[in-house]
């Protein structure tokens, strides 16, 4: 039975992340292991897995953003990246597999300038329709949940939740968002 979906499915990642996996001790380390991750990557890869498709946005730069990007195109996975001048983080975990336990490293993720967030807005705007399906996660989805409540249309709510995403990079560390950097974000007109 072949079932044909009307609806396009995105996913949008703020702060995507190459993951690299060491598998043993600190001392003696096999060769890494380097998978896309973070959030909604995971989830554009699943839906590659189920034999589906979706356009996996997300913002990208550096060295590490050119891996990601690799990485992404040998999966197949549609793509459209948003560059930005910082540089795509990459965490690790380390397994200790003489006491079965795993060690997880999240660095920050890059700051994002004001022009790229901009950018960022305009792009998701300018792809995103009515009966679309946006998958984000972080801080945004929690906004988004908020501007539904308050009657938003899904459009709305996507550019909300990206404000709020936004926000939280444009911090050092893995602050999350105030709700006065996110109402100051607009798209530019």
């Amino acid at each position: 039975m072949n079932i044909t979906i009307k609806n396009r499915i995105f996913t949008f990642t703020v702060n995507p992340v190459v993951n690299g996996i060491v598998p043993d001790n600190k001392l003696r380390c096999g060769n890494p292991v380097y998978e896309p991750g973070e959030g909604v990557i995971n989830v554009s890869r699943v839906i590659k897995e189920l034999g589906g498709t979706s356009l996996c946005m997300y913002i990208s730069g550096g060295p590490k953003g050119i891996h990601l990007q690799e990485q992404l195109t040998d999966l197949q996975i549609d793509q459209q990246i948003i560059p930005i001048s910082g540089w795509v983080r990459e965490n690790h975990a380390v397994a200790d597999t003489k006491n079965n336990a795993q060690y997880r490293f999240g660095m920050p993720g890059p700051l994002v300038k004001k022009t790229e967030w901009q950018r960022t807005l305009i792009q998701l705007d300018a792809v995103i329709e009515e009966d679309d399906f946006l998958v984000a996660s972080g801080s945004m989805v929690a906004e988004m949940v908020l501007a539904f409540s308050k009657n938003k249309s899904i459009k709305e709510m996507g550019i909300y939740g990206v404000a709020c995403g936004t926000a939280a990079t444009m911090k050092e560390g893995s602050q999350l968002c105030k709700k006065n950097d996110v109402d100051e974000l607009k798209i530019p007109k």
